[in-house]
């Protein structure tokens, strides 16, 4: 991928352009395997020199992290290469959670000295002074011969004019706090920034709720770079005029509904797939105006399910039954990927009894009470109803995953019941797996899945379920309101984002072979196969079989207990563990071990933190009169925009105090030198202790001995994991 500027300054210097692909499923960030193929493949035909990297990105609105920047510096290091750092959009960061980092101070901070180009403008950030043609740039680590060269030759050309060279001066030295004009200057850049920050989210939201176009969150700088699945015939009639077919797109768009954007092969972008860019720079009233256009407009004959899928990374979740496991205890597990900077909560919910026509108030919609809920612990996205997983006080648990169907499409944005609305309402109304199915399919037909699933983009999604308790479990699969189930008595499963269950279907709902008939999906006379039938054919299964292989090896021995599943959980080769940069990092992760027996309790692991590899899992046994430690749960927030109509228009900060900690403290855990590594061995060393002990504690467990008490355990293990980080 590369700005036309660059490419062009290459072909008139008769240089050669090296070109690498930025990886858009994980938010246009720059993949090291990438560098090294594009870098291996040019040395046949020139030596490289430099490597330019722009941040926030043109055209793709990213913004690097500071981990995907110590790789690319490393990388550069190795390979003896300048890195020519274009950050004229530095001030432009809008999404929540993400962070401008200099190339310069990481550089230094890790101590690797390199040649490196550093750049600014007076036409970005706050400014927005095109016309000025103001800017500099900052060469360090460069051989004074070399600078004394590059300073002649551009002593050799025409400098910026004097109102440019004013703004930069401005732009370098902005007013400082107790001069006269400071507020006001905080009170403009502020206006100006919040502004451009709600033209992002607009932008991008837009894109996603039109079918087969897809964006990423506008993180950074003025462009959003959405992805659009163009139908055959498109790109037929594209070939036949000897036109690309995101050009023959982009011109369609301007001559039949006036609406100009730029292709994305002006770009370059990986073969097959097309793009294209625009601006987020009109005014607010005028984008909105223009939003509006484009959505009336910009119609297409497919839908955003696969593009979709290929952006969007989430969960994975595991259960391994007797006799596959130690003690003859069942073992579930799961990682909840969600996107970056959303804050998990640990919760806990006593059982109550409910009214008479009472109503729960779930994330978007009200639905009718039961008369009695179950004492539940969740751990759930803090800014909805639902939970991402969760266990109950009968031993019942369940995960969801997000999953991509043939029945995906415009009106999976009405808001219904979130996937994650159903995790939480199974383990409030179920006291066994079975009657957790029931409660899921018959809420499922009756009131529907649908409404955004993220309170910072729009993404919609079907959802998966794997449900257990001490005795069985059961996948749950849907699409729309139609669902398949298959029940698992002994070994183990997994799900992940893709469709699973195929020929084996324990229960389904009623109509889910003639809603395949009616729809084309099926013949009706070839055995019915529910992942075949109503998938998309394009999921990304990896992650599914990689978690299958790691049960099938932990479990060889029939010993699988819950250092087996926290192992699985933090497996990065797979991708099932995915760090606090990744687009879709793990937020929490959960590890319950059921007993059957009264003899020995069920004990429930939360991390309530990203990345398991680098949190600590604290367990939890339910008991009376049990309340949560307020430091792991999110603040209340007055006037809550997801309870406001219309909803997001205002991002809040949710963050519970381990949330902060942990936060504050990842990056020396997650160091390569000594200190990390030291830091890394006393948590482990602390959690294994605290699983050690834990163990031996429930196995020596007796019902009759009032001693035994289990209230405090999970609220000590929080307060010791924040002194850690103290």
């Amino acid at each position: 991928m590369m700005y036309p500027l660059y490419s062009a300054t290459i072909c008139e210097l008769g240089m050669h352009l090296i070109s690498y692909y930025l990886d858009e499923q994980n938010e246009w960030a720059l993949n090291i395997d990438e560098l090294s193929r594009a870098y291996e493949e040019s040395k046949s035909h020139c030596k490289p020199k430099a490597i330019v990297v722009i941040n926030p990105g043109n055209p793709t609105g990213s913004v690097l992290t500071r981990h995907n920047i110590e790789d690319i510096i490393r990388f550069a290091k190795q390979n003896n290469l300048i890195i020519i750092a274009d950050e004229v959009y530095q001030h432009n960061i809008w999404k929540n959670g993400a962070k401008f980092y200099s190339f310069k101070k990481v550089m230094h901070e890790l101590g690797i000295r390199l040649e490196l180009v550093s750049m600014m403008s007076a036409s970005k950030g706050f400014m927005g002074e095109c016309g000025l043609r103001g800017g500099y740039l900052e060469i360090s680590n460069f051989d004074a011969q070399v600078k004394a060269m590059f300073l002649k030759m551009l002593s050799a050309r025409l400098c910026s004019s004097i109102l440019g060279q004013i703004a930069m001066d401005c732009v370098v030295k902005p007013p400082a706090i107790g001069s006269p004009s400071y507020e006001t200057f905080i009170k403009e850049k502020e206006e100006v920034l919040e502004s451009l920050r709600l033209r992002a989210k607009l932008t991008a939201d837009t894109f996603n709720s039109i079918p087969g176009i897809v964006s990423n969150p506008v993180a950074g700088a003025m462009y959003a770079f959405p992805r659009i699945v163009l139908p055959e015939k498109a790109i037929k009639a594209a070939e036949e005029r000897g036109q690309k077919a995101d050009f023959f797109y982009a011109m369609t768009l301007l001559e039949k509904a006036g609406i100009c954007v730029v292709p994305g092969s002006g770009f370059g972008q990986i073969p097959g797939t097309y793009h294209f860019r625009t601006t987020i720079l009109p005014q607010i009233d005028k984008l909105e105006k223009m939003m509006k256009n484009v959505c009336n407009r910009l119609t297409t004959n497919t839908t955003n399910t696969q593009t979709m899928h290929s952006i969007t990374k989430s969960c994975d979740t595991f259960v391994v039954l007797p006799p596959m496991t130690a003690n003859n205890l069942t073992v579930f597990g799961k990682n909840s990927d969600r996107p970056n900077g959303e804050v998990q909560e640990i919760v806990f919910y006593p059982s109550q009894t409910h009214a008479i026509e009472s109503k729960t108030e779930c994330t978007y919609i009200s639905i009718e009470s039961t008369p009695q809920t179950h004492a539940v612990i969740l751990s759930k996205p803090s800014w909805m109803w639902g939970s991402e997983m969760g266990a109950n006080e009968f031993g019942v648990c369940v995960g969801n995953e997000a999953v991509w169907t043939q029945l995906n499409g415009p009106n999976d944005v009405d808001e219904r019941l979130l996937g994650m609305d159903l995790v939480r309402l199974a383990l409030e109304r179920a006291q066994t797996a079975r009657q957790a199915l029931d409660v899921m399919t018959a809420l499922l037909e009756k009131y529907g899945q649908g409404g955004t699933c993220s309170d910072t983009s729009s993404f919609t999604y079907h959802n998966g379920f794997l449900i257990a308790d001490p005795n069985e479990a059961f996948v749950l699969e849907t699409a729309d309101r139609q669902w398949a189930a298959e029940r698992v008595e002994t070994g183990f499963r997994n799900i992940s984002n893709c469709l699973s269950i195929g020929t084996k279907i324990d229960f389904m709902s009623k109509d889910l072979k003639q809603v395949a008939i009616d729809k084309g999906l099926w013949d009706g006379v070839q055995e019915f196969n529910f992942a075949k039938v109503y998938g998309t054919g394009s999921a990304d299964n990896q992650r599914f079989i990689a978690g299958k292989e790691l049960l099938q090896n932990y479990s060889k021995d029939n010993a699988f207990d819950i250092n087996s599943m926290i192992a699985i959980l933090r497996d990065e080769s797979s991708g099932i563990c995915r760090s606090c940069d990744d687009a879709f990092p793990s937020t929490s992760s959960q590890v319950s071990v059921l007993s059957k027996t009264e003899s020995r309790p069920s004990c429930h692991w939360f991390t309530g933190t990203p990345d398991p590899k680098h949190s600590v899992f604290k367990p939890f046994v339910f008991c009376p009169n049990f309340e949560m430690s307020p430091n792991i749960v999110s603040p209340a927030i007055p006037d809550d925009p997801v309870k406001t109509i219309p909803r997001f228009q205002r991002q809040v900060d949710r963050r519970h105090t381990l949330y902060k900690m942990h936060e504050n403290f990842y990056p020396k855990l997650i160091q390569t030198n000594n200190e990390g590594q030291e830091l890394r061995q006393t948590l482990s060393r602390l959690e294994s202790d605290c699983i050690e002990e834990v163990e031996r504690m429930l196995n020596q467990f007796d019902p009759n001995d009032q001693s035994f008490n289990v209230k405090d355990l999970f609220n000590d293990c929080v307060e010791s994991e924040l002194r850690f980080y103290k």
